[in-house]
């Protein structure tokens, strides 16, 4: 692949970065939409309001796109979960995050 850059004066500037060959055009891809996405997702989630009601849950070493994980891999992210699960309704009080700043509803006009 080579990419266009600013003409220099009296021809054009072909280049190919020295990083480009290393990467794979699918490597590319999968690295530019895991980027989105785990930023986006980061960013909501670094959120106060959203980090106080929010389950974290252990995955080991499985990413968010293996989609063919052996049954003993499910089983574990199941019990990760379940454990996640109840260590959050053991500490969590709806009534004290209503009342603070994260439960304040705008008033109907």
């Amino acid at each position: 692949m080579d990419l266009i850059g600013d003409s220099p004066p009296g021809g054009s500037a072909i280049f190919r970065p020295r990083w480009l060959p290393r990467l794979k055009p699918v490597g590319l891809l999968e690295t530019l939409i895991t980027t989105l996405v785990v930023g986006h997702d980061q960013t909501r989630l670094a959120e106060p309001c959203v980090a106080q009601r929010l389950i974290r849950v252990d995955t080991g070493p499985v990413g968010f796109a293996d989609f063919d994980l052996p049954a003993a891999a499910r089983e574990d992210l199941y019990r990760a979960g379940q454990s996640a699960a109840a260590s959050f309704v053991t500490r969590w009080d709806w009534a004290a995050y209503e009342s603070g700043p994260c439960g304040a509803r705008p008033a109907n006009p």
